[in-house]
């Protein structure tokens, strides 16, 4: 997991971002919420620094989900939404900074739905 981009992702947040990144992630509803967070707080205690001892794919699923024989799939899996959040996330974070697009990308959204 070391080489991931989900953890080179992960690294460049700041303290401050990671937790916005948490509160986001349990924002709204999402099937896998309860898994994801649980996959958050731990990757969340070795953040920035993620030592390879503590992320390797092996050693997560076994922390995380020790009851379940198929972890290593579900760790491949939550690692993949996460990822895919994590980029949503970085998206909205640079519309915050960038109201001219923001808008703009509204208005090109009601135009599609006939209410310019």
């Amino acid at each position: 997991m070391k080489n991931s981009k989900l953890i080179e992702f992960l690294k460049t947040l700041s303290a401050n971002e990671m937790s916005e990144f948490g509160r986001f992630l349990n924002s709204g509803s999402r099937r896998e919420a309860k898994n994801l967070t649980i996959f958050y707080n731990y990757l969340k205690k070795y953040h920035p620094h993620f030592p390879e001892k503590k992320i390797d794919k092996a050693t997560v699923a076994q922390k995380v989900f020790p009851q379940d024989p198929n972890n290593g799939k579900k760790i491949l899996n939550l690692m993949y939404k996460m990822n895919v959040l994590l980029e949503d996330f970085f998206i909205q974070e640079e519309l915050k900074e960038r109201t001219i697009e923001k808008n703009f990308l509204l208005l090109n959204a009601l135009k599609k739905r006939k209410l310019d």
